[in-house]
């Protein structure tokens, strides 16, 4: 029979991580990243990014529209290939990710980013409450074992005044 750490060279490995969550971007038509990454403009003036479909800029300020300029041309971004790249490497990622399955939470990416920034928020807000929560319980159990061994130590306590009480009453008799 194998040795126990031949075994576990070959046994599957525990992982233990110091993540509270994994949010995965999940987006299964590539044509909004395509038009999310080649609509972007920004006002040199500001620094203020807008997107021509997503978060188009106001029409009401004089000049803004004409001064924009892209934010990534579109050759630099080069949309397509990393996106081609992305897919190719996309098993290999979620192989990765799979290692933290309770962990993973799915977010559609398809909506405008406010919507998508709303969901990951509350996500957060749940992994706040919960470790609040799981503090407070400790907090609570750690007082019910201070509780719980004084109240020890005071039973021994009258029990020792009993046996002493009960001695003396003894050697009194």
């Amino acid at each position: 029979p194998p040795a126990q750490r031949e075994r576990a060279a070959h046994a599957e490995p525990n992982y233990v991580s110091g993540l509270d969550a994994v949010l995965v971007l999940e987006l299964p038509d590539i044509a909004p990243a395509t038009l999310r990454a080649l609509g972007r403009r920004v006002d040199p003036d500001t620094g203020r990014v807008f997107h021509l479909d997503f978060d188009p800029p106001p029409t009401n300020e004089p000049g803004l529209i004409e001064r924009l300029e892209e934010l990534v041309p579109p050759v630099e971004a080069k949309v397509q290939e990393r996106l081609t790249a992305w897919d190719l490497g996309k098993g290999a990622t979620e192989a990765w990710i799979a290692r933290f399955a309770n962990l993973r939470v799915p977010v559609d990416a398809a909506p405008v980013k406010e919507q998508v920034a709303t969901f990951a928020g509350g996500v957060v807000e749940g992994v706040v409450a919960a470790k609040a929560a799981a503090a407070a319980v400790k907090e609570a159990a750690d007082a019910a074992g201070v509780a719980a061994a004084t109240a020890q130590t005071a039973a021994a306590a009258v029990a020792e005044a009993h046996r002493r009480a009960t001695i003396a009453a003894a050697a009194a008799a």
